[in-house]
C-alpha cells in the first residue's frame, strides 16, 4: 500500500465522520506544487524518504487524491481499492483501482493531476493579470519562516533551514538589506521571536531536555547582537507553570516559592 493512499484514507476517511479538513495551509502547498508545474509524481506520491516537506507532501497529495476519488467515483470505492490490496494476488495499488474504477492506477493519477492544474489555473487566472512580486531575499532552503524587521527597520531577522533536510534543523539569521549581506546568529532556533525595544536582542524559544526528567521543555532565550551571545532566560518553564498551578490554592509561602 502506497504512503499517499494510507495516509490519504487515514485523513479522509469518511466526510460526514470530519476526521481532518482541507485547510487553506494544505491548499496552499498543493496550489503552488501545481501552478510551479512540480506536482509529486505518481511513484513519489506512493514513498517517504525525501525531505520533511517532501514527506509531508506526500500525506498532503495523498490527502488531495482521496478526496477526488471519494467525491467523483464516491466513498465507495475507497472501500473496493482497500478490500482489493487486501487479496493475496494483489501486488500493486495499480491493479486494486483499476479493479474497483475501471482504470489504472497511473491513468487516475493523470486524470486527478489535470483537475488540479486545470483548477488552479483557472482561480488564479485573474490575479496574474495584476502579480506584483518582490524580491527574493533568501532562496535557500525549503523553510524560510517569521521574517521580522528590527524597530529602526534597518535589519530583517528570520528563521531558515537553508541546506537541511528537516525544519527541525533550523537557524536564525540576520539580513542587512542595505549591503544584502547575512548572517547566521545563532544555530538550532526554530520558533518564531521578537526584537527588543532597541534593536539590539532578540528573544526565542528553545525546546531541550536538560532537566532533571529529560523531559522535552521550551524556555525563553536571548540573543545579544552585537556581542553575539545567547543567555537562556528560564529553566524548566513547563514545569515551574504546573507547580504554580498546583500550589495556586496551597500555602503563601509555597507560591512564593514557586514564583521565585
Amino acid at each position: 500500500m502506497p504512503s499517499w493512499f494510507a495516509e490519504g484514507v487515514a485523513q479522509y476517511n469518511r466526510r460526514e465522520l470530519g476526521y481532518d479538513s482541507w485547510d487553506a495551509h494544505r491548499d496552499m502547498i498543493l496550489r503552488m506544487y501545481a501552478l510551479d508545474n512540480n506536482l509529486l509524481s505518481w511513484n513519489e506520491m506512493a514513498v517517504f524518504g525525501k525531505t520533511s516537506l517532501g514527506n509531508e507532501s506526500s500525506y498532503n497529495s495523498g490527502f488531495a487524491f482521496v478526496r477526488y476519488i471519494g467525491e467523483r467515483y464516491g466513498d465507495d470505492k475507497l472501500e473496493a481499492i482497500s478490500r482489493n490490496l487486501a487479496s493475496l494476488t494483489a501486488l500493486t495499488i495499480d491493479g486494486a483501482i483499476e479493479g474497483a474504477i475501471g482504470k489504472s492506477g497511473s491513468d487516475l493519477y493523470d486524470e486527478w493531476k489535470e483537475s488540479v492544474r486545470t483548477d488552479y489555473a483557472s482561480r488564479t487566472a485573474e490575479m496574474k493579470n495584476s502579480l506584483v512580486q518582490g524580491e527574493t531575499i533568501a532562496d535557500v532552503g525549503f523553510g524560510n519562516f517569521y521574517p521580522a524587521f528590527s524597530p529602526d527597520g534597518k535589519k530583517l531577522a528570520y528563521v531558515s533551514n537553508k541546506d537541511a533536510d528537516y525544519f527541525s534543523l533550523s537557524s536564525l539569521y540576520l539580513y542587512d538589506p542595505a549591503s544584502k549581506t547575512e548572517r547566521l546568529l545563532k544555530s538550532g532556533v526554530r520558533s518564531s521571536f521578537s526584537w527588543s525595544p532597541d534593536g539590539g536582542e532578540i528573544y526565542y524559544s528553545k525546546i531541550s531536555r536538560h532537566n532533571e526528567h529529560w523531559s522535552d521543555l521550551s524556555d525563553l532565550y536571548v540573543f545579544n547582537i552585537e556581542k553575539g551571545e545567547e543567555t537562556r532566560i528560564t529553566r524548566d518553564c513547563a514545569r515551574v507553570r504546573l507547580l504554580f498551578r498546583r500550589t495556586e490554592r496551597g500555602s503563601p509561602a509555597l507560591r512564593e516559592a514557586t514564583e521565585r
